[in-house]
């Protein structure tokens, strides 16, 4: 019996990071308010600090961040 409860509990434990380690991708959408939002807030002079304000607000949402401000612009442009 307790053989099968360690099983058990290792397996849910396993389960539990699995779930815990996948990040999704935000919506087109979402991506685009995020990016004006940050366009609003620091302007778009300085790349680093529109991808990492991007970045913040893909954390915050618990979504997958980007490497580039390309690759932002070009995920927005799938909602068009």
């Amino acid at each position: 019996m307790k053989y099968l409860l360690c099983v058990v509990f290792l397996f849910a434990s396993a389960m539990t990071l699995v779930n815990a380690a996948e990040s999704e991708n935000a919506s087109p959408w979402e991506v685009k308010d995020a990016y004006l939002y940050c366009v609003e807030t620091y302007g778009d002079k300085d790349e680093k600090q529109l991808l990492d304000c991007v970045n913040e607000e893909m954390i915050a949402g618990e979504y997958n961040t980007f490497k580039t401000l390309a690759d932002v612009l070009a995920y927005i442009e799938k909602a068009e």
